[in-house]
């Protein structure tokens, strides 16, 4: 299932890391179209790589499944949000990693989850109907920091 009108991006893909190159393109494509900025597509795209590998790698964890990815855009923001039927799985209850140890003493794991929160506005993750549910909010204006 594919669509990609107007303000809304939608995907169904198989959880597989072979499928992310060409989801990545398409979501940048959508992106450009909705008159975003540069750096808005690079972090969505980036954003959009580390949960989908966190969905196939920690979620399905090799089984087979599929993941859906929604985006649209509202109020001056992209809403962008990824469901699959792995078992329940919340990446933001990670721990935050310690960024300001010495990089042998930090333990392995958990930038990817840092990125997806510090290059969106809002993260949220909830289980709906035996579904993961991972909603990403960023502004269109959000200033550079």
């Amino acid at each position: 299932m594919a669509t990609r009108s107007g303000g809304r991006f939608e995907e169904r893909v198989a959880a597989d890391l072979a499928a992310l190159p060409p989801l990545l393109d398409a979501l940048q494509a959508w992106l450009a179209g909705c008159a975003s900025s540069e750096e808005v597509q690079f972090d969505l795209a980036l954003v959009l790589d580390e949960a989908f590998t966190n969905v196939v790698e920690h979620g399905y964890g090799g089984a087979s499944g599929s993941v859906a990815v929604c985006a649209a855009l509202r109020d001056g923001e992209v809403v962008l949000r990824l469901v699959d039927g792995a078992p329940a799985f919340d990446p933001l209850a990670a721990p935050r990693p310690e960024l300001a140890d010495a990089l042998e003493d930090r333990a392995v794991g958990g930038l990817g989850v840092h990125l997806i929160r510090e290059l969106t506005d809002r993260a949220e993750y909830a289980r709906r109907d035996g579904r993961n549910v991972l909603t990403l909010r960023r502004s269109l204006d959000r200033p550079p920091e």
